[in-house]
């Protein structure tokens, strides 16, 4: 019995001196490690903020170089003439490139009352649409 016991005061003051190690581990851990995983996370965020501020100064000198544009005469009427706006008088041509011409070996076009759609066989023939209401 007294073997009993003696055993079961050495494996609860190892428990106990686990535990007091554990608890002092977690709290070595918050107490050192929380400023570095703060710092950490304030350089992502500073990372994070320089790269807006240099989208945002790219931007500015862009802005910049279109104003001192505009400032001309020939800036304005050149931005007038992008927008489609046209003087007194003026026309306006526009250009459309050529259709090209399909290769020889190329099926012809299908429209798309025909096309087979997800879902269906494509041995069923087309569905009869109902007649429209007058």
């Amino acid at each position: 019995m007294r073997a009993l016991a003696a055993n079961l005061l050495r494996l609860m003051a190892i428990g106990t001196a686990v535990g007091i190690i554990g608890v002092m581990v977690i709290y070595g851990g918050w107490r050192f490690g929380y400023p570095y995983a703060q710092e950490w996370q304030a350089r992502v965020e500073v990372r994070r903020l320089e790269a807006r501020v240099d989208k945002l100064r790219r931007q500015n000198h862009r802005l910049r170089q279109q104003a001192k544009r505009l400032a001309t005469a020939e800036g304005v009427k050149d931005e007038a003439h992008r927008l489609g706006l046209l003087k007194p008088g003026e026309r306006s041509l526009r250009f459309m490139a050529q259709p090209r011409e399909a290769p020889p070996n190329a099926a012809p076009p299908r429209d798309r009352a025909s096309a087979v759609k997800p879902g269906s066989s494509p041995r069923a023939g087309p569905k009869a649409e109902p007649p429209p209401d007058d």
